[in-house]
């Protein structure tokens, strides 16, 4: 299990590096278009056609890319007054609810991802903007996002029961 839980970090790193390269060329893409819309260049259209489209994918890339880094390192939003306000074992078995339906959520969001883009690849639906694509490709990383973040729920719980009875203490707002 120590094997998987240091090879899902190496990955959580890996895909968080992949969103900063994504933020990276969507800063590019604006700024070409930015740049050909307030500049006329000879033989140039007046902006990027693309630039509207394939920052929206971007930002929804990034989101699903770094969500299970901001889990797994605690960076996560997290409301955790009530945490410390009760006694510490009632905090511990409110994080360990908390993280027992995160689990069956994730693992929801899992199966109907799978379905959701095996029937879009299924019907050959495609996305009709400036490109046309077919509607699965950015359907297929919320089902294996939601892998991580199940494993990532797994993790949790695995430290939570071996480890102390009180609540986790990562990036909190309350001491």
């Amino acid at each position: 299990m120590d094997v998987l839980d240091r090879s899902i970090g190496k990955l959580c790193l890996a895909l968080v590096s992949l969103a900063c390269a994504l933020l990276f060329g969507m800063m590019l893409v604006i700024c070409v278009d930015v740049f050909l819309r307030n500049v006329a260049v000879p033989g140039m259209p007046r902006g990027f056609a693309l630039a509207s489209d394939l920052s929206e994918s971007a930002i929804y890339l990034m989101t699903l890319l770094v969500a299970p880094y901001l889990l797994r390192s605690g960076r996560h939003i997290r409301i955790d007054l009530l945490l410390h306000m009760v006694p510490a074992r009632i905090g511990w078995l409110m994080e360990l609810l908390a993280a027992c339906a995160m689990l069956v959520c994730c693992l929801a969001i899992v199966w109907y991802g799978f379905i959701v883009t095996a029937r879009s690849a299924g019907s050959n639906a495609m996305l009709i903007k400036t490109v046309v694509y077919p509607e699965w490709w950015i359907l297929v990383p919320l089902p294996c996002v939601f892998v991580l973040l199940s494993l990532e729920a797994i993790f949790r719980l695995r430290s939570l029961i071996d480890g102390p009875r009180q609540p986790r203490n990562e990036q909190v707002s309350v001491s």
